[in-house]
């Protein structure tokens, strides 16, 4: 990815080479288009970037598209963890929902298209065979989905980064612009002239058939395109650390929603020394990404304490299901705080440029799904402009293209994002009501089949 040869004009120029910056290059690089990647960070931070506390749950379908790209083998086993099954609970044993992939092969009767004008004659019919379903008088329909499978597998996001920019490295079409910033563009019916800043304060000019903004929630190229999106912040951070349990997680997630705060155990690979000081015993194996939400002020409190005692206000949370809980050795045991603040864009492109990851939509991290979104939209951007290939010429801005890649990811995009900041806004609202309300939701799913296959079959593909 030497950018000395870089022509002064390329078809796709990507902002941000993050996870989806570096999987939309991926998606690219078999119509044979020549892509640059801008980012701002050096080329070591990229391809060597520092642990950050962050898990993210692949779904299978992430998975396919990794092995498609010959990078799930290069994932360390370490840096690997597959989710077998996940319990949701008030907190504590409180109406726990307890969810496997085995759940997902429960059958559902056709669901009507929903909201849409006279939706509720059509939904009307299919109640009685939700009724049947949850009262076990209907018969199983095959799915696709084995027994066996598990839920998903939880990878450390600097890991996937550094097999991500591996995979782009050995792509002859693909270039990256490190220390570089995008500071203006304009448009035209031929392209795009993009204004970069480098390193050294100089200035650098690229002339674009498409712009693909991959540059975060508060995209700069989504606001210079003037493309809008609606911001939600919650007033809450996110505390993500991992820490060591006596007792085996058996690939077993909790999220347990306590009075004030939420908290989220992800579990991972054992660790594999034997703890501090190299001497067996001393800490257990046993390891999970500990990820506690709270209102901000709250967070920054629990920041300040010292790691044992962070490690002390944790345990109590999980009633003894994992044991004594210790922080692991060395930057191990180091936590990170993330505000947490919801995008959604209502439009996707604009005219030769298009929006992809979390600068089209920004999840909120309770479901830890957030780069499979963005990874979709990286494979549908390109996907939709495959199909508008005429003669072997690809044209990456197709204004067809670009329409048919905004109407299926809002619309693969939107239940799941609005669904689950409805599901946050229950789930961490403390008012008597509210929490009689997500105590009578957890029990009625627990014992809904049809509900609790609709909830697993949006983790395991999303």
């Amino acid at each position: 990815m030497n950018p000395n040869d870089l022509a002064a004009s390329v078809d796709v120029l990507i902002a941000g080479a993050g996870p989806t910056g570096l999987s939309t290059a991926l998606a690219l690089a078999p119509l044979g288009l020549r892509v640059v990647l801008v980012d701002p960070q050096s080329t070591e931070q990229l391809a060597d970037p520092s642990p950050d506390g962050r898990e993210l749950a692949l779904t299978h379908r992430t998975e396919a598209l990794l092995r498609q790209w010959g990078l799930w083998e290069r994932l360390p086993a370490q840096a690997r963890a597959p989710l077998q099954a996940a319990s949701v609970s008030t907190g504590g044993a409180q109406a726990a929902l307890r969810l496997d992939a085995s759940q997902a092969r429960v059958g559902l009767p056709p669901l009507p298209a929903l909201p849409r004008p006279g939706w509720l004659p059509q939904a009307l019919p299919w109640l009685p065979d939700l009724a049947a379903h949850a009262l076990g008088e209907a018969s199983p329909a095959p799915s696709p989905i084995a027994a066996d499978t598990h839920l998903g597998t939880l990878v450390s996001q600097h890991a996937l980064r550094r097999v991500l920019w591996a995979g782009c490295a050995a792509l002859p079409g693909v270039r990256v612009l490190a220390g570089h910033r995008l500071e203006s563009m304009q448009r035209d019916d031929d392209g795009v002239t993009v204004h970069l800043v480098g390193p050294q304060g100089q200035a650098r000019v690229l002339r674009a058939s498409l712009l693909v903004a991959a540059d975060g929630r508060l995209s700069a190229v989504r606001r210079m395109a003037g493309l809008v999106a609606d911001l939600h912040d919650f007033g809450r951070s996110a505390i993500v650390c991992r820490m060591r349990h006596e007792q085996p997680h058996r690939q077993v997630a909790h999220e347990a929603f306590h009075h004030g705060h939420t908290l989220a155990v992800l579990p991972l690979a054992d660790a594999s020394d034997p703890g501090e000081g190299g001497q067996a015993g001393v800490l257990p194996r046993h390891c999970s990404s500990f990820v506690v939400t709270a209102p901000s002020e709250q967070a920054r409190r629990w920041m300040a304490l010292p790691a044992a005692d962070y490690a002390a206000t944790v345990e109590p949370w999980l009633d003894g299901q994992l044991g004594r809980i210790q922080p692991g050795p060395g930057e191990e045991s180091r936590r990170h705080l993330y505000p947490l603040v919801a995008t959604w864009a209502p439009r996707l492109v604009s005219q030769r440029v298009a929006l992809v990851g979390d600068a089209a939509v920004g999840m909120h991290p309770v479901t830890a799904h957030g780069f499979n979104l963005g990874l979709y939209s990286a494979e549908t951007l390109a996907r939709q402009i495959a199909r508008r290939a005429r003669g072997g010429q690809v044209d990456p801005a197709d204004a067809r293209a670009l329409d048919a890649y905004d109407r299926e990811h809002r619309h693969t995009a939107r239940w799941i994002f609005h669904g689950t900041n409805a599901v946050v806004r229950l789930f961490t609202d403390d008012r008597p009501a509210a929490r009689l309300a997500r105590q009578a939701t957890l029990h009625l799913a627990e014992r809904l089949p049809p509900v609790k296959a609709l909830i697993v079959r949006q983790l395991v593909d999303a």
